[in-house]
């Protein structure tokens, strides 16, 4: 069965006292694994101007926000509280008129940890990265909010070494000095905190591989018309993989290349690195091409292709050349693999969901089931001239279904019962089953088995 939300309430708490949900024209919450600080913008309708005239929040102000939700059986389910935020600006265009200065009060905020940095200098006895940064993520500032669990940090690959904090906080040491080196598996590492405060420290090839939280398909009013079969399909999947609901999607946007940075991603397909290993007094010459995948590849399931044509590698010395000085070599490497980010979202897709779902977690993967109607086809009668459409009896499973990595999540305010969740997902490569998948030959594709440096 789908899940039926009827109304999601959303509440605001400024330095702990309640906004008046009815004030409240905008909420936007985002959160993403290439954002690291998870943000929240709101807007407050001050029409007669008195919150504005007897101002009792400002830049660095406490803010909280929860959502309450009841199902279509008019049940309670628990309230969703994210993480704690602070403001960081806010505006009033004073649309009201001059006479009250009342407007819509815009506040932008970011988590907590912005504000509440620890700046002691440190240094720091020999241990692994991923180890290390979990040491800093448990000490934080108890304002600052950071929730820490062990399952959420993996270890590194380096050896170890001593680091030393001078003159910097320690989210920006944890950004800018340690995890640029930090390698975990053969993927570049990531470190964030999702909307709910959770700090998160993982490769994208071991994000990718946890198990769907969730599974999302489109409305069945828009897929229903199509063919026949397809709520029961849809119902053995469910029964096959023992998801209890699914969460119906109203649109979507698929993208195959990077939209944030096109060069970035083009430099990235092959890079050329030249690396010196100081210690042993050698310089090397290297090729890199992505190295992640959805999984490994047979006859029957191809999962390690990218959307890139095998002859762009094959007669290309290279899209790029780098070269890291002044490091020693493991961070040389670390720093290589780290540098390619841009390709991670090669495959891109970005789903509308009406209302909110607890799994909906930035760094979560889900489920996404799209069934592929085949062409419809149609004969002409040359007597008649009258075209008879006979449709497929038989229906493939588009190539875009399967796993997906929560990369980016917004929610946005519709009314005071109602929210909008926008999600980007991504994943590395095509998954493809050769036997019942709309795309059934990716050989023209890219494999990026055995390109790890």
């Amino acid at each position: 069965m789908s899940i039926e939300l009827v109304q999601q309430y959303q509440y605001i708490y400024i330095n702990g006292e309640l906004i008046n949900p009815a004030l409240i024209s905008k909420i936007e919450l985002s959160a993403g694994i290439d954002s690291v600080l998870p943000t929240l913008q709101f807007a407050i309708n001050d029409t007669r101007g008195d919150i504005w005239s007897t101002l009792h929040f400002g830049i660095g102000s406490d803010v909280r926000i929860a959502l309450a939700t009841t199902t279509d059986n008019n049940e309670s389910m628990d309230a969703v509280v994210f993480a704690n935020f602070c403001i960081t600006r806010m505006y009033n265009g004073h649309e009201y008129g001059n006479s009250t200065l009342g407007g819509y009060i815009q506040v932008w905020c970011e988590q907590a940890w912005k504000f509440y940095e620890n700046y002691d200098d440190h240094a720091y006895e020999k241990q692994k990265l991923g180890k290390l940064i979990k040491e800093i993520c448990s000490h934080t500032i108890k304002r600052a909010h950071v929730k820490v669990e062990d399952d959420n940090f993996e270890e590194s690959m380096d050896s170890g070494s001593i680091r030393y904090k001078l003159s910097c906080g320690d989210l920006d040491f944890i950004t800018n000095t340690l995890l640029p080196v930090t390698l975990i598996g053969d993927s570049n590492s990531y470190f964030f905190l999702d909307q709910y405060g959770y700090a998160k420290l993982s490769s994208f090839e071991k994000l990718y591989k946890q198990k769907p939280k969730c599974l999302i398909t489109p409305q069945m009013d828009i897929v229903s018309d199509n063919a026949n079969g397809i709520p029961e399909q849809l119902a053995a999947y469910m029964k096959n993989k023992n998801y209890k609901y699914y969460i119906p999607f109203e649109g979507n946007i698929s993208n195959i290349g990077s939209r944030a940075n096109i060069d970035s991603m083009l430099n990235q397909i092959y890079e050329k690195l030249y690396l010196y290993d100081n210690q042993n007094q050698k310089s090397m010459i290297a090729w890199q091409a992505p190295a992640l995948k959805a999984g490994s590849s047979s006859a029957k399931l191809r999962q390690s292709n990218i959307p890139v044509m095998n002859s762009v590698l094959s007669t290309s010395d290279a899209t790029s050349a780098n070269f890291f000085e002044n490091y020693i070599i493991e961070d040389q490497i670390a720093f290589s693999r780290n540098n390619d980010v841009s390709t991670n979202d090669i495959f891109a897709t970005v789903i509308g969901i009406r209302g909110y779902d607890i799994n909906l977690a930035v760094g979560n993967t889900l489920d996404l089931w799209i069934p592929y109607f085949k062409n419809v086809e149609v004969e002409t009668n040359p007597d008649t001239e009258e075209d008879t459409r006979k449709q497929a009896d038989n229906v493939s499973i588009h190539w875009l279904s399967g796993k997906w990595l929560i990369s980016k999540v917004i929610i946005k305010h519709i009314s005071a019962t109602e929210v909008m969740t926008m999600i980007k997902i991504i994943r590395p490569t095509f998954v493809v089953n050769t036997k019942t998948t709309s795309l059934t030959d990716v050989r023209v594709f890219y494999d990026v088995e055995g390109t790890v440096i």
